[in-house]
């Protein structure tokens, strides 16, 4: 065979390995997109949807308002939406909505607590710490009752209008000090009529005026130590007002019945 005859025999086998070369290609890119149908349909399809962070509400509670399924491509799911569906839910704030790939929804909420009530025209909004309006009622349910504060607006699942930052902070330290204090079960109101002259009511018709939000440690510890003695001593109406920084006034019926400084509690106390 001549040099001639031996190249037109290899121009003749060129298009045919290119074909097949052509026909692998194809082959091996649709075998590629059936496997990524085959894994986007079954390893994308949600397999869990975990609710975090609910203890008094059950998973299906939160799951109605949830827009996603048991089955479904993780990748149809729109978080945005599931955020902001499940947030006019007023008993839980969504911290947030995400994907935990390849098949789990992962839901994180904090359930607000009901701690404070409020009164609005003729009715009241029970709220969690922060202000955000939980319900109404016709009272305050045994909330704690803040008083001496003007609401202006009131909308479910969201901050109650017309308390300032000053108003919460004030709320704040009165409740981290004396929730768990002496009088923190029969705690029934907070007065901020007079900012500097804060007043906590108690069951019973007792009012504690403890001034303004600072030495709040100090003024606990006069409560958990006075209060009990206090109590038994009280006929009437009775008001301990915080006069000066180490002074604290009992009042009766009006009239000054003792005048206490820190020193002089304890003989107060055994006196009583």
């Amino acid at each position: 065979m001549n040099k001639s005859s031996k190249k037109q025999h290899k121009k003749k086998r060129r298009p045919v390995r290119r074909g097949v070369k052509v026909a692998l290609i194809t082959i091996f890119a649709l075998a590629t997109l059936a496997l990524a149908a085959f894994l986007g349909y079954y390893v994308f399809q949600i397999t869990e949807i975990r609710i975090e962070g609910n203890d008094t509400f059950t998973n299906e509670q939160i799951l109605a308002y949830v827009d996603a399924e048991i089955g479904q491509n993780i990748f149809t799911v729109d978080t945005d939406a599931i955020h902001k569906e499940l947030s006019t839910f007023p008993y839980v704030e969504v911290r947030s909505v995400r994907r935990a790939y390849p098949s789990t929804l992962i839901i994180e909420i904090k359930e607000r607590n009901l701690k404070l009530a409020v009164k609005y025209a003729d009715t009241y909004v029970l709220m969690d710490q922060e202000g955000t309006a939980v319900e109404l009622a016709p009272s305050p349910q045994g909330l704690v009752e803040i008083k001496g504060v003007s609401v202006q607006a009131a909308a479910i699942g969201a901050k109650v209008q017309g308390l300032d930052d000053y108003d919460y902070y004030l709320i704040d330290q009165v409740l981290e000090h004396f929730e768990d204090s002496a009088i923190g079960d029969v705690m029934t109101s907070i007065d901020l009529s007079v900012p500097t002259m804060i007043t906590i009511g108690v069951k019973n018709g007792l009012s504690i005026r403890i001034g303004n939000g600072d030495n709040m440690d100090q003024k606990r510890a006069w409560i958990d130590t006075l209060y009990p003695g206090l109590w038994k001593r009280a006929n009437a109406l009775v008001h301990w007002m915080h006069r000066a920084s180490t002074v604290p006034a009992i009042y009766r019926n009006n009239r000054v019945n003792c005048i206490l400084d820190i020193g002089r509690s304890k003989q107060w106390l055994q006196r009583s």
